[in-house]
């Protein structure tokens, strides 16, 4: 359609495509059914009559458009990329060869006056195999950090294993491409020091990201809560930088589960634990919850306080992940307090109150 054309167009078109079923049944009890002549009405008696949303679709109806046009600069271009001639497969190798990638793709960072908090890996293979992933940072990430990423992929890869919930990978052979592409990137005027100097947070975060690239990506990891009703269930460990995912949504109800305070010392997995009442006799509970003798002795140490048993019961109806057992809280003449639980394979500590 030749410039200029809009409004002749529009015209003949019925008032029913303006999408607003409402404004246009009104406008044909007032005798107009067309764009052309809804077009025809004074703008300032639209706008009067049906508001700014009603001036809106008369603008539209004129083949005008209600939202000009604004050039601006394209997207600066800020993936990096570096292919090898040779297949390389040693992580340490592959993360020194990237280096120059990551500094690059920090100076176009740096030139559009941003940072980077998410960026994505991708490691191709000899095979043309391309494994992705997606790091997250507590606050920006510098060139060291998109290394050290690299090399936690590669050694993840080499290991045959991942971090994260997705299936285990398989271990690489060679790697001839690495490519690292920022996925969210944020104004540096937002992450800039602080006038008198770096916050705590910020010491704290470049303390632990050097012990992290030290001992590992899975060296340094903070502690969330998810739902469950065992004690190994509900502890979810993420490494640091990455966002916290509960596996299972706590606000849910968990029958079962055990309420606060819960021990400072959870044992995963659930380690076996000498549980005997007096007389060195076992202890059983029937299905009613009866005891058939008191707890005394925990370990090699005298039971001088003791609460349960409360039952715990999970997948009753599936054999292979049925659970279940009768959970006991216990106190010692040294003082250490216990979580117990008896199942079929006997007597676990669940976890240690401090």
């Amino acid at each position: 359609m030749p410039a200029g054309e809009a409004a002749e167009f529009l015209a003949p078109v019925p008032v029913l495509s303006l999408g607003d079923e409402e404004l246009a049944s009104l406008l044909a009890r007032l005798g107009v059914h067309t764009l052309g002549e809804f077009a025809a009405l004074g703008e300032g008696a639209v706008r009067d009559r049906f508001g700014e949303h009603g001036a809106r679709l008369h603008t539209l109806a004129r083949g005008a458009d209600s939202r000009p046009m604004r050039p601006r600069p394209p997207d600066p271009e800020l993936t990096g990329e570096v292919a090898f001639d040779t297949p390389l497969g040693q992580a340490d190798q592959i993360a020194f060869a990237v280096r120059q990638t990551a500094d690059a793709v920090m100076l176009a960072l740096a030139d559009a006056s941003a940072v980077c908090t998410e960026v994505r890996i991708d490691l191709t293979d000899d095979d043309g195999r391309v494994n992705s992933r997606t790091w997250l940072h507590p606050t920006c990430f510098e060139a060291t950090d998109l290394v050290d990423r690299v090399r936690w992929q590669l050694e993840a890869l080499a290991s045959g294993t991942r971090d994260d919930d997705h299936d285990a990978a398989h271990a690489f052979r060679g790697i001839v491409g690495v490519r690292i592409a920022p996925v969210a990137i944020d104004d540096a005027a937002h992450h800039q020091p602080a006038l008198f100097g770096q916050a705590s947070e910020e010491r704290l975060h470049h303390a632990l990201s050097r012990v992290q690239t030290i001992v590992g990506h899975r060296g340094v990891v903070t502690a969330a809560v998810a739902g469950g009703r065992w004690l190994t269930d509900r502890q979810v460990l993420t490494p640091w930088g990455e966002r916290p995912v509960a596996p299972r949504d706590p606000a849910l109800p968990w029958p079962g589960s055990l309420p606060g305070p819960h021990p400072a010392e959870v044992f995963d997995p659930p380690r076996p634990i000498r549980v005997r009442a007096a007389a060195d006799t076992a202890i059983e509970v029937d299905d009613r919850g009866t005891l058939s003798a008191a707890p005394a002795f925990v370990e090699d140490a005298a039971v001088t306080s003791w609460a349960g048993p409360w039952p715990v019961q999970e997948h009753r109806w599936d054999a292979g992940r049925a659970r279940s057992g009768q959970r006991f809280q216990l106190v010692d003449e040294r003082q250490r307090a216990w979580l117990v639980v008896l199942t079929d394979e006997g007597w676990l500590a669940e976890g240690r109150y401090r």
